[in-house]
């Protein structure tokens, strides 16, 4: 899939804000699926069932900022399933080292 990033800032009373963030956790826990729309541009996304959630607080300057972040991926992630010949592999045992005297 082509790389895409879809960025909006706007100045919002915390109300709005708040507004926004439940629009976002709604669609998070209902389907996981929403759409997102700006710029005369729409993003269709289906979130996976398993999410990374960050959340990143930095005062300085008078300032605060709160940054959250929530990555998926969008490939299923499968656990590799053992082979047969690997399945029934018993553990190696540790090999001994060094040269071996001939006769």
């Amino acid at each position: 899939m082509a790389e895409m990033k879809f960025e909006r800032k706007e100045l919002l009373s915390r109300k709005e804000a708040a507004a926004r963030l439940l629009e976002v956790a709604e669609a998070l826990g209902s389907s996981g699926d929403f759409e997102l729309q700006g710029g005369g541009e729409k993003l269709q996304l289906d979130v996976a069932n398993e999410v990374t959630f960050e959340l990143e607080i930095e005062l300085e300057d008078g300032k605060t900022e709160l940054e959250m972040e929530i990555k998926w991926s969008s490939t299923p992630q499968v656990a590799p399933t053992p082979t047969r010949s690997a399945a029934r592999r018993t553990p190696s045992r540790p090999r001994k080292t060094g040269s071996r005297r001939r006769r």
